[in-house]
């Protein structure tokens, strides 16, 4: 968020970007986000939910496709679709984990939402008709 000055937005948001930072830069990243945000600027976050996809790769049920495609459409949700040099996923989070590294960043009031109602992306991604990604609000302190 280099560039941004200090308290300049009241929202950011990051759809399907988190993934593709790995673990030792989390805590910088989200520092980052904070930094720009204005007390009381919210931050939405939606990620590949690990929770909703490790259940599906276990016990898919009726996929919607065959078995072994649906499988490696799943493995590629949680590890990127590695197309390119880019499409790799170093972390995967859940609720949990997401809410502890929000926490350690400063962030409060930090809620799971079904939806942000923003407009149609990835953050309402379905398989089948499971969702499955998480999507997060996390507040800066005012």
């Amino acid at each position: 968020m280099y560039g941004f000055p200090e308290n300049s937005c009241s929202e950011v948001y990051c759809s399907h970007v988190l993934e593709h930072v790995a673990l030792k830069d989390m805590e910088r990243t989200l520092s980052g986000l904070h930094r720009v945000l204005a007390p009381g600027g919210k931050l939405y976050i939606s990620v590949p939910d690990m929770d909703a996809l490790c259940r599906l790769f276990l016990d898919p049920g009726p996929l919607p496709l065959d078995k072994t495609v649906g499988k490696t459409v799943i493995m590629r949700m949680m590890f990127g679709g590695q197309l390119d040099s880019f499409d790799y996923h170093y972390i995967g989070l859940n609720f949990g984990l997401l809410e502890a590294f929000l926490h350690d960043a400063n962030f409060r009031e930090i809620e799971r939402v079904d939806s942000f109602g923003c407009f149609k992306d990835t953050s309402g991604l379905k398989f089948g008709d499971v969702p499955v990604t998480l999507n997060v609000i996390a507040v800066k302190a005012q």
